[in-house]
């Protein structure tokens, strides 16, 4: 039996923890009033040991690294085991976090020589792939363009998309690098689909809004006021485009002498 010298309590040997410099082989207070004092230390002393610990790692990396992967290697099912019940015991807490907005100081300099980026009251935004509008991007979505970006997708690039709509209107979405011969070309070594550039510029200059409906909650679409194989010369110039959505879209290629057809350069017989 001892008594602690912080709660002054008598206690079992068994409760103090081991320390050879003392007479009797163990430490001065009980591991409850030990580990009390710790965590008050931490939790005053924060960005001090954030700051020891940094500098070691940034000492130690190879050292660190190697133990680390040792570790693991050793204690795999103890490892998934421990991980697997904790995400039992979170996942309420794992489903709000990868929903909720990234954060600027976490992920900004892990993507911002891929995708351009800002920061907003602490938080990530981006511009969507498709219309270039900003927007706040998940945690979640913001991994999995990272890892993409590292190389640990295969060839998917798992871009980032402002909503559901933008991602099924874009036209690179799901689609692998073009081998050999592909996309398909015309005569003139063209194809239909407008410059992603020029897309996003007439979005933001029409403001995001159907030109001919003036609705702003629908997919949109650039179209070429002059079709784009006639005019081949003025075919990225943002005062030959207009913004509209689908239907819309639809609508006008459906005219009398304004189908995708028609408007196709015909060599001469």
């Amino acid at each position: 039996m001892k008594i602690c010298n912080k709660c002054k309590q008598e206690k079992k040997s068994s409760e103090f923890s081991k320390d050879n410099s003392k007479k009797d082989g163990l430490c001065y207070c009980c591991k409850k009033c030990a580990s009390e004092y710790g965590k008050k230390w931490y939790f005053e002393n924060k960005e001090y040991h954030n700051k020891i610990n940094q500098e070691w790692y940034q000492n130690n990396k190879e050292y660190h690294n190697k133990k680390s992967y040792e570790w693991h290697k050793s204690n795999k099912k103890y490892h998934n085991k421990i991980n697997q019940e904790w995400y039992q015991n979170n996942k309420e807490h794992v489903k709000k976090r990868i929903q909720s907005k990234a954060k600027y100081n976490t992920f900004a300099l892990q993507i911002s020589y891929a995708d351009k980026v800002r920061n907003i009251d602490g938080y990530l935004q981006t511009k969507c792939t498709y219309c270039g509008k900003w927007y706040f991007p998940t945690v979640s979505s913001v991994q999995s363009r990272i890892k993409a970006l590292n190389g640990q997708n295969g060839n998917a690039e798992m871009r980032l998309y402002c909503s559901i709509e933008c991602k099924q209107a874009c036209p690179i979405y799901r689609k692998i690098k073009y081998q050999e011969g592909y996309p398909k070309l015309n005569e003139n070594n063209q194809v239909r689909e407008v410059q992603p550039e020029l897309r996003q510029m007439v979005f933001e200059r029409d403001n995001y809004t159907c030109l001919k409906c003036k609705r702003q909650d629908i997919v949109l679409h650039c179209h070429h006021i002059e079709g784009i194989l006639w005019n081949p010369l003025e075919s990225a110039d943002i005062d030959q485009c207009m913004t509209v959505c689908k239907n819309c879209h639809r609508e006008i290629h459906q005219q009398e002498d304004c189908g995708y057809s028609d408007l196709q350069c015909k060599k001469a017989a």
